[in-house]
């Protein structure tokens, strides 16, 4: 049966082709998705357009290893991802979660935080946000691909070289880090609001290095 192919299928096979103007175009579809969610990583604009300009650039060259035209952003996502990763493992000494803080919002939806519930006002995207900055940098890589990205799990499995029972497991590994680090943010909040201070975890309050942005 024939099946048309979609504008990106037929942009990504002209581009195979060595067609300089649909490479372009598909260039400018995903630059701005790609950017916002490497930000989320990242946290720091100029890295994260190194990163997405890296990424292109890797693509290009290794357009040939696609094996689904369907599947470019997942793809590309993937490229980019790695990227920042090998950048992370070099830079992880000075790196801080203070200098990712500044990000674009999201929504987050889980079974324990509640986007109808949790996220009604800024303050408590903000608590959200706070909250993931917090946990460990593989799981808000993965709550960000299912969440943010909303990939189905067999691409999340692809991207991390992981098996489709490991992405399960991680991500509710991942949803209850979240909710407990949600329930601490909520609480400092609310001994701020009353006046009562408390000793700050060292462990959530790294030194930032305001030179890598």
């Amino acid at each position: 049966m024939f099946s048309m192919k979609t504008k990106e299928e037929m942009l990504v096979h002209e581009t195979r082709q060595g067609n300089r103007e649909s490479l372009g175009k598909l260039i400018r579809m995903h630059q701005d998705r790609l950017h916002n969610a490497v930000l989320r990583n990242a946290r720091c604009p100029k890295e994260a357009e190194d990163i997405v300009q890296e990424a292109f650039v890797q693509a290009i060259l290794k357009i040939d290893m696609l094996r689904d035209d369907r599947a470019f952003y997942p793809w590309l996502y993937r490229i980019a991802h790695n990227i920042w990763l090998g950048r992370l493992r070099s830079a992880r000494p000075t790196i801080s979660l203070e200098s990712r803080r500044e990000a674009t919002g999201f929504d987050l939806v889980g079974p324990h935080v509640s986007p109808s519930q949790q996220m009604e006002d800024e303050e408590s995207r903000q608590q959200v946000r706070a909250a993931l900055n917090r946990v460990s940098e593989e799981y808000r890589s993965i709550l960000l691909m299912r969440e943010v990205e909303r990939f189905d799990y067999a691409t999340i499995a692809s991207t991390l070289g992981i098996k489709i029972g490991t992405v399960r497991s991680r991500l509710h590994r991942a949803r209850s880090s979240l909710r407990k680090e949600f329930e601490a943010v909520l609480a400092e909040s609310h001994r701020r609001s009353t006046g009562r201070t408390g000793r700050t975890n060292p462990a959530h309050s790294p030194r930032l290095d305001r030179s890598r942005c």
